[in-house]
């Protein structure tokens, strides 16, 4: 924020009582961080910002939207041989964002053969960013 207002970083105070855990998408500025900077700025008085549900999906990024392949490969006996999980997401065209939603799955089982894969789609869509839980979330989900 001093950076985009050219000011000291010592006279920028947040005030947020309500900002929860603080993880997922309360972990970057977004824009009405900056727009409410510059409107107490302009008014020379405190600004208050809040935003509806509705405004917080279309202001503060999304989880990226998700297709999963999982594939599975075992002896007779059931014992896995091999595994893959290849998940395809959207990113923004200015703005790479990669989820890893695929990662966990290389420590679940012990199959000697394991290929897991992120692949991107730049899309025109708001920019991915980490929400509730971590990126592997949906990934556990599909595995």
């Amino acid at each position: 924020m001093a950076s985009t207002l050219k000011i000291d970083p010592q006279r920028i105070k947040v005030v947020s009582p309500y900002v929860g855990g603080g993880f997922g998408s309360k972990l970057a500025v977004h824009a009405e961080t900056i727009l409410a900077a510059i409107a107490a700025r302009r008014l020379a008085r405190p600004v208050k910002v809040a935003l509806t549900r509705r405004q917080i999906f279309h202001d503060v990024g999304v989880r990226p939207t998700s297709t999963q392949r999982i594939r599975l490969a075992a002896e007779r006996d059931g014992m896995l041989v091999a595994l893959g999980h290849d998940a395809t997401m959207h990113t923004n065209r200015h703005e790479e964002f990669v989820e890893a939603s695929a990662l966990g799955t290389r420590s679940f089982y012990a199959a000697p053969n394991r290929l897991t894969r992120h692949r991107l789609v730049p899309l025109d869509l708001l920019p991915g960013e980490d929400l509730r839980a971590p990126g592997e979330a949906p990934g556990l989900l599909a595995l």
